[in-house]
């Protein structure tokens, strides 16, 4: 017997096991937030919609935030009412951004860890409009992002800084969630910073990116898993999470090798419905890791960014023991075998 047949049949034994312990841990559904409406959600999605969850033992609940609704509106996009949640109680497991992770720590003091990153890159795109031909142009100018600590808004802050700019200064920063794309068009703004599906949308209105930011080759921290050290410590949470884990990275390579599973999360959950747009979008899914990692780097270029750097290490924002076990067991490379 092959080592990869070996530790596939070993993953398969402790999952069996494992399922029966963590689902009668859990007296209700660990409830999990999507933050944004991007394609570095869609594999939590995936996982949810083919069962991986229940594969691994996991009661898990997705939900949309409000806020993350919001800015998927317009667009192109029109999440579905149906998973759209604002409950009442602390996110113990989170995919949100790196980003406001990171900026959430150092202001709040709390002991949240990122446990794995499926944003790694900097991959965001900046449209701007008519009149504004080159990205020297932008200064002095109105762009839309998110939010301050959000992922597009970290993008802005990037931007200001490769250019020797200050943000509020040279360049002014306008949150807004929603057509952020029509509202450009409409002047509201000078230029916006988009994400994945929001690009999709704007070369469909036959815009073309002032700047690509893929071709800066810079390493980033958005979205991931995240979660409370105090969390992980109590009873079966740490297998709970590696759990979990484990079900992303499958989905993850399901998603990579059955495109029509992206197909239905994103007309499911998204309201992505023309298969076109659908396999435009598709297009972004090869960009996600195989391997998961806390991205270290893109943690230390945030802390650069927000000139944190001279008070924290990007070790102390990070916890990779759960992906390095993964890894170390063979379960990731058998699942592209």
């Amino acid at each position: 017997m092959n080592a990869a047949i070996k530790s596939t049949l070993s993953c398969l034994l402790i999952g069996s096991f494992f399922t029966v312990n963590l689902v009668s841990a859990q007296d209700s559904p660990l409830l999990v937030p999507l933050t944004d409406v991007s394609t570095n959600k869609l594999p939590y999605i995936v996982a949810e919609e083919q069962g991986i969850f229940d594969k691994y033992g996991l009661n898990i609940q997705l939900y949309m935030t409000p806020g993350a609704a919001e800015k998927g509106a317009g667009d192109g996009m029109t999440p579905n009412p149906e998973y759209i949640d604002d409950p009442d109680t602390d996110r113990l497991l989170s995919t949100g951004g790196g980003v406001g992770q990171v900026n959430r720590r150092i202001s709040d003091g709390n002991d949240r860890v990122i446990l794995g990153t499926t944003g790694d890159h900097l991959s965001w795109w900046i449209y701007a409009r008519e009149g504004i031909e080159t990205v020297e142009d932008l200064k002095g100018k109105l762009i839309s992002g998110t939010g301050n600590t959000s992922c597009t808004g970290a993008a802005v802050h990037i931007l200001a800084r490769r250019m020797g700019w200050e943000v509020g200064k040279d360049i002014t920063l306008v949150p807004n969630h929603e057509h952020r794309v029509d509202k450009m068009l409409e002047g509201f703004y000078d230029a916006v910073m988009v994400a994945e599906l929001p690009d999709v949308y704007a070369r469909n209105l036959g815009l073309t990116p002032l700047v690509d930011m893929v071709d800066w080759g810079l390493p980033f921290v958005c979205s991931g898993i995240s979660t409370s050290t105090s969390w992980m410590e109590t009873g079966n949470n740490r297998e709970m999470a590696k759990r979990f884990i484990m079900a992303t990275i499958e989905a993850i390579a399901i998603m990579k090798q059955q495109p029509e599973t992206v197909y239905q999360a994103l007309d499911k959950w998204y309201g992505v419905t023309d298969p076109d747009i659908q396999k435009q979008m598709y297009t972004y899914i090869d960009a996600l890791p195989r391997k998961p990692y806390p991205s270290v780097e893109g943690i230390q270029l945030i802390l650069d960014t927000y000139e944190h750097s001279d008070e924290y290490q990007a070790e102390e924002f990070y916890d990779d023991s759960l992906m390095r076990e993964i890894d170390e067991s063979g379960f990731i490379d058998a699942l592209y075998e």
